[in-house]
Parts: structure tokens; sequence; C-alpha cells
């Protein structure tokens, strides 16, 4: 079965709603999510690529506002490689954006799910964007990172 990411991102979306009025999360629309208003409001096909042209990148999947955490980005990523988490996962808008985040003081986190083992992991950007390798191994992010 292909990995379309939404099953991880329902997931996250329930994990912060069931926190109740003490969070607010505002995903951010990615453009299928677009594409899929425009293909429902007047029932034509559009090219996503264009869209995605008009449209832009956006900073993450989410925004996070917590009494208990702060405020963050929250990007989602999920994975079924076997040994590692892939860099190459990350888009270059997600690389500048954590990075001029990290840059102002702000929080911007990845959280990573391992498909495989069900498994969750909240890294900070700042170690990504500082770290040496193209990947990190499933067992440095179970030992230091984990979340879920």
């Amino acid at each position: 079965m292909a990995n379309s990411g939404k099953a991880s991102e329902e997931f996250f979306e329930d994990h912060w709603r069931d926190r109740g009025k003490a969070t607010f999360i505002y995903r951010f629309p990615d453009t299928g999510d677009i594409l899929k208003r425009i293909r429902t409001m007047i029932g034509k096909v559009a090219s996503g690529t264009r869209l995605a042209e008009i449209i832009g990148p956006q900073p993450a999947d989410y925004l996070i506002v917590d009494h208990e955490f702060g405020t963050f980005f929250a990007e989602v990523k999920s994975c079924s490689t076997k040994k590692s988490f892939p860099f190459s996962n990350i888009t270059p808008s997600q690389w500048s954006t954590s990075k001029r985040c990290e840059a102002a003081r702000g929080n911007y986190y990845f959280f990573i799910h391992n498909v495989t083992t069900d498994h969750w992991y909240r890294v900070p950007s700042s170690v990504i964007n500082n770290a040496q390798a193209s990947s990190f191994a499933w067992s440095d992010l179970e030992e230091n990172f984990r979340w879920k």
C-alpha cells in the first residue's frame, strides 16, 4: 500500500485536538487540499503543478499554539524505509522555513512517523539543520527523540 502520509497527519491532528481548548491547531492547506476544493467547486480537473506555482509553498503542515508547549511550526513526515529517515523527504521550502524560524529563535519541529513500527519522533529543526549526515537512523531517533 502506498504511503500518502494522510493517516499520519490524521493521528497527529487527533493528538492535539484531544487536548481541547488548551491547544489551537491550524493546518496549512497543501496543494492537494486546494486542488480537491477546486475540483469540488467547479467540477473540473486543474493542473496540480500549475496550482502549486500559484499558491507557493507552505511553511509547514501545522501551526500549533499550546498552553504547555508554546507556539511552534510542525511538519509531519511519514516514512516506511527500514533503516533510517532520509532528509531527502524534507522539501527545500521546509529547510528554508525551519532555518529562518530557528534564526528568529522560534520553534519548528519535524514529527516523523515510522509507519513500519508505528513509532513517532519529535525532532527539533536545529538537530536536522546541524546534522552531518543525510539521514537519521531509526535507532538514533528511538534513543533521543521518541514522541509516541
